[in-house]
């Protein structure tokens, strides 16, 4: 522990319970603090996060030997029961099995390795139509609006896309019919990181407001949920009696679904009692990190006009009048690709991700790190390191469009190794074609608080992952 200690930095002049303050009350500030100490540590430092220590990552170079040591690194283990509104939700499936985001080695590959074929390109492409269809209903939804809370409609854009896509049904989010499900999603996402609660499980189980409204919107996204699956299973047995039942998969259901009506026996996950953390795994991972990206392009895109209109051209040019991207759009605008890797690298959605722990005593850029120790991947400060980006702070998209393309740990808005996310292409294909549209219908203009810079549109950490921007407005203007 001494090289531990003399290696690696602390906030020394915060103490440990302190630290859960500033997490808590001054998110703020957080990321602000975060990127000063990534500075002042180009490669890792040590932090404090209540009783826990941890080593956080600041170097491309470290992050890539954490997430390819799998068998060194291992994802975080979280007790059963330890914390409540976790576990529930994402850390095991009815049947005690830890799901496929807390586990490890074989026990992840067996539903890790299942799902992956839906996530890729191919299967992707018969989901395009429902993200141009929520495409469609949120610019409408635009039309003669003097100003856009893009913030606001982003986040509703990526739940209403997840609904269609996973589920197949609309939450109302897009529409502003605001249903019960969108009311007691959007406390789960508010609260399923709260700092306070991760850093002090036994407060899941306190008799108080917050637990009671926590137990009661999950218990009704639940019911949403299995509710969904056993509404198509039915629905697939009946098409089989019927012999209307198409091989084809209509949403991501199916296609977890597997192929046959007999769940488990033909279901693509291991067993039954996957597959409902499996779908929230999906809703919490790919809601929040769709809808701040989202958010900060119509900011880059409003603060530089000659980025956006040399988006504008090229999407002009390769749709050359249609409506709707088809698949082989999306892999034809390079220049757009760009300014979405380029707001991905300077505002990532997910600016630190504290989920893995050292598997036994183990080494790192030379320090010894106890078992047990935590490791937090600062992706602010590796996506800005000056090793590998220079001028880290200025959006430039042609850095993406150079011979020599930045290497895949240089840049981690998807996190890389065997691990990464398993959505990504589905979030740039999400992305992509929103993008595709709106610059075909609209100019993304300044709103006047743009006009005044960088420094009105400062970003607060949700719990201790995401990076979330406190307010974007931008103006419209319809293209002639």
């Amino acid at each position: 522990m001494a090289a531990t200690s003399a290696a690696l930095r602390a906030f020394d002049s915060v103490p440990s319970l302190g630290k859960t303050f500033v997490f808590w009350a001054a998110r703020s500030k957080l990321c602000a603090a975060l990127m000063q100490k990534g500075s002042e540590h180009p490669r890792m430092f040590r932090m404090h996060i209540g009783p826990q220590t941890a080593c956080v990552v600041t170097h491309p170079e470290l992050a890539r030997a954490v997430l390819t040591r799998p068998k060194d690194f291992i994802k975080m283990e979280v007790p059963r029961n330890t914390a409540s509104a976790l576990d529930t939700l994402l850390q095991r499936s009815k049947d005690g099995t830890a799901s496929v985001l807390m586990t490890n080695g074989q026990d992840w590959a067996a539903q890790r390795k299942p799902v992956d074929p839906a996530f890729e390109k191919q299967a992707l492409r018969n989901l395009l139509p429902k993200f141009n269809d929520c495409s469609d209903r949120l610019l409408e939804t635009w039309r003669g609006a003097d100003e856009v809370d893009a913030k606001q409609d982003m986040s509703r854009f990526a739940l209403d896309v997840l609904g269609s896509a996973m589920l197949g049904q609309s939450f109302g989010a897009i529409d502003g019919t605001f249903s019960e499900s969108y009311e007691h999603y959007k406390y789960i996402m508010l609260e399923q990181t709260n700092p306070l609660y991760l850093t002090f499980p036994f407060m899941e189980r306190l008799p108080n407001s917050r637990n009671r409204r926590m137990r009661e919107a999950v218990h009704h996204m639940h019911g949403v949920l299995q509710g969904a699956i056993d509404a198509r299973v039915q629905l697939r047995r009946d098409q089989q009696a019927a012999g209307t039942l198409s091989d084809e998969p209509q949403d991501m259901l199916d296609m977890l679904l597997g192929p046959g009506v007999d769940v488990p026996t033909d279901g693509v996950l291991p067993t039954e009692g996957a597959l409902l953390p499996m779908l929230w795994i999906f809703f919490i991972a790919g809601h929040d990190t769709t809808a701040i990206s989202l958010a900060w392009q119509m900011y880059y895109l409003a603060k530089y006009p000659e980025v956006q209109q040399k988006a504008r051209e090229e999407v002009q040019q390769v749709l050359a009048g249609r409506k709707d991207p088809t698949a082989e759009d999306l892999d034809n605008v390079p220049y757009l690709s760009a300014v979405i890797n380029e707001g991905l690298r300077v505002r990532p959605p997910i600016y630190n991700l504290y989920t893995r722990q050292a598997a036994h005593d183990t080494e790192l850029d030379g320090v010894l790190l106890p078992k047990g120790t935590g490791i937090s991947l600062h992706i602010g400060a590796i996506n800005k390191h000056p090793d590998v980006w220079g001028e880290a702070e200025d959006f430039n998209p042609e850095r993406f469009l150079k011979e020599k393309q930045p290497r895949v740990f240089h840049n981690l808005p998807f996190s890389a190794g065997p691990r990464r996310c398993l959505g990504d292409k589905f979030s740039l294909m999400e992305q992509k074609s929103l993008l595709m549209k709106l610059l075909t219908q609209y100019k993304v203009l300044p709103h006047e608080s743009t006009l005044e810079g960088d420094k009105n549109f400062t970003s607060t950490m949700t719990g201790l992952i995401f990076l979330q921007p406190e307010d974007i407005k931008v103006r419209l203007q319809a293209v002639q």
